[in-house]
């Protein structure tokens, strides 16, 4: 009940009306006992509040009575009817007319809701409809406020509100205008998006314009927006491989796949709920080309819309590999490391948040960026897990993807600085950690990419000048992998001379060496690392042979007195030595050696080391009894057999090309 400005009404009068709707529900129900002494008390003293010095009126609000169950509408229209002609008392009734006629139409005797609703209501004012465009801008401007506090960025929720058309459906401000109609809707979905945005940390990591389709999606068609949280890997393309290896042959492994996704993705819809019609109209628009959807070639079912807005490639071929970072860099739900944020409440694990990784990119494009800031970057990184260190090394590469070339500058002066430092344990002294090799290497390659775009000498020149630094300042592990990744095969971005290859290679040689040496000194290690020393050695003897250090091809003394070294401490390790050279990976079931000549599998072991005494240790390992003891005995036989005709060959003198006897196999 509402008083006019400032009117105070007598607990009389508040009494008299009660009791008027009291007795009047007794008639209602069939009882007429005081009904009529009720209401007369209720209309004197209603005459007296309008009849006083300062007149007041009672003007009473029924809303949503057809929201209510149809007998209670006939209880609640027949209690105004009852009670309409009451002095100084107006009723005001919202309503949707001809919801509450049907609903009349069937509960009264004669069977007409219209004429029982036009008796009571004396005059009818028919409410316009919410203009949709309207109701869209609410949505846009409460959604800003939203993410706004939710510290999202905003800008990804604009519209040019002056040059947008109302009745362009493009986009997702085109979607949310058909998602909702009534202010009810935007409220619901509002409501929806707020606590998406603000209930948990996790949400830092989410794009506010695909937050919000996906909670139009979850207002609106909760079974679909649970169909979609169910099925990551359908919407991810991470089925993708499985499909195109089943399909068959190539030319057909495309189609087969799309034609089967669009059946997965009608299944869905269906499984969902939708309706029959929408079914069809899913099928129809999924099976259109982007181009008839373009010109109007169908039009989804507001569900399915909402879907493909969200994953529109989710049909089409697998995201490639320029469009991926750019989800991921934006935090698109269609990217794999934001999808599981959208529909969680605590941060996902083994990711860090895009605000953590942009601070420690911010810092590297700081001109002011010294060793303290480095420090504590070598501190922060130290406590990371595995899983952390490879979301911060991608974060950081695509952070990296839009440096301007005044950025880049800054960016590799930066660099040698953070790869200095190291952190110190809780004794105060310094240990053997530092900042990942792997992320600053990512971004020196997109650093130098960048700064090299010029064509002043001098300032190219510079950029190297930068790398090379950075080569010295790591640790010898990660200074000679970078060294090997810009040598051997340089970046085309990078745009480098022949001179200034071998001045990288030069600078990454000695961490190379240095990396054998020290991680393969006890002999046994060789044997325990397998791949791992393979990789490393031929990384020393790669570095030498772009650096010009030795000339390709030709033997390499630093690493024949080390391999001589090593089979002299342990002669078992041949086999490790012989694989290595002869580019096999060490699966015991594929022994490789096949792949090559014997000449080629020759030639490849005087890059490293003389073939002659690599054959003597492996005679004499054979000879002892001690096959069984290494660890490809195959690999070994047959390496004897073949090097044996080489050097015969080579040597034009007769040698036994027998096998050694079986009691040493």
């Amino acid at each position: 009940m509402f008083l006019g400005p400032g009117a105070v009404v007598a607990d009389a009068v508040i009494d008299a009306v009660a009791g008027a709707s009291r007795g009047a529900a007794e008639i209602v129900d069939g009882g007429e006992v005081s009904y009529r002494k009720r209401k007369d008390e209720a209309a004197r003293v209603l005459r007296e509040l309008g009849g006083g010095a300062e007149p007041r009126r009672v003007v009473v609000l029924i809303d949503d009575v057809d929201r209510a169950a149809p007998p209670e509408m006939l209880a609640m229209l027949k209690l105004v009817k009852l009670v309409a002609d009451l002095p100084n008392v107006s009723y005001v009734i919202a309503l949707d007319k001809d919801r509450v006629s049907r609903a009349l139409s069937g509960t009264l005797a004669t069977g007409d809701g219209s004429d029982y609703l036009e008796k009571i209501i004396q005059v009818g004012v028919s409410l316009p409809p919410f203009p949709r465009d309207r109701l869209a801008r609410l949505v846009v401007e409460q959604a800003q406020e939203v993410a706004k506090a939710a510290g999202l960025d905003t800008t990804t929720l604009d519209v040019d509100w002056s040059g947008w058309d109302g009745l362009r459906e493009g986009g997702y401000i085109g979607i949310a205008r058909r998602a909702v109609r009534t202010p009810r809707d935007v409220t619901r979905l509002l409501n929806a998006f707020r606590f998406a945005a603000l209930s948990s940390d996790s949400r830092a990591d989410v794009h506010p314009a695909d937050l919000l389709l996906l909670c139009a999606l979850q207002v609106r068609f909760l079974e679909v927006y649970h169909a979609v949280r169910d099925n990551r890997r359908f919407f991810l393309h991470e089925e993708w491989s499985h499909m195109i290896a089943r399909a068959g042959r190539r030319s057909e492994s495309a189609d087969t796949a799309r034609a089967e996704r669009q059946s997965r993705l009608t299944a869905l819809l269906t499984k969902a709920g939708q309706q029959d019609a929408d079914t069809a109209e899913a099928r129809q628009f999924a099976e259109s080309t982007p181009t008839q959807r373009t010109v109007g070639g169908g039009t989804p079912s507001l569900a399915l819309e909402i879907v493909l807005a969200l994953f529109p490639d989710c049909i089409e071929a697998k995201q490639n590999e320029h469009e991926s970072p750019r989800l991921r860099r934006e935090a698109r739900i269609a990217s794999p490391d934001h999808f599981d944020g959208y529909f969680r409440l605590d941060p996902p694990p083994g990711v860090l948040k895009r605000a953590e990784i942009q601070a420690v990119f911010d810092e590297l494009c700081l001109e002011t960026f010294d060793d303290d800031q480095a420090q504590a970057m070598a501190v922060m990184a130290a406590g990371l897990s595995e899983d952390l260190r490879a979301s911060l090394q991608q974060g950081l590469s695509d952070a990296a993807g839009g440096l301007s070339r005044p950025a880049a500058l800054v960016v590799l002066k930066s660099l040698p600085v953070l790869a200095r430092a190291r952190a110190v344990d809780g004794a105060g002294g310094q240990a053997d950690t530092s900042f990942p090799g792997e992320s600053i290497g990512i971004l020196v390659l997109r650093a130098a990419a960048e700064a090299r775009q010029t064509s002043d000498p001098a300032a190219r020149a510079a950029v190297i000048d930068r790398v090379l630094e950075v080569l010295e300042a790591l640790r010898d592990d990660d200074s000679a992998e970078l060294a090997n990744d810009l040598s051997y095969r340089p970046p085309r971005s990078l745009d480098l001379t022949e001179a200034e290859v071998q001045r990288i290679a030069a600078a990454g040689l000695s961490p190379a060496e240095n990396v054998v040496r020290s991680r393969f000194a006890d002999p046994g290690a060789v044997r325990a690392a397998g791949r791992e020393f393979s990789h490393d050695l031929w990384r020393w003897r790669r570095l030498a042979e772009i650096s010009s250090a030795t000339a390709e091809g030709q033997e390499y003394p630093p690493i024949q007195e080390f391999l001589t070294g090593l089979l002299a401490g342990d002669s078992l390790a041949v086999a490790e030595v012989i694989a290595l050279a002869a580019g096999w990976g060490g699966d015991p079931d594929t022994p490789g050696l096949d792949m090559y000549s014997p000449m080629e599998r020759h030639q490849s072991l005087v890059r490293v080391m003389n073939p002659s005494e690599v054959l003597q240790v492996a005679e004499a390992v054979i000879a002892r009894g001690d096959l069984q003891h290494t660890t490809w005995p195959h690999l070994l036989e047959a390496f004897v057999d073949s090097e044996r005709q080489v050097l015969a060959a080579l040597s034009d003198t007769p040698r036994s090309t027998q096998p050694p006897s079986s009691s040493h196999r």
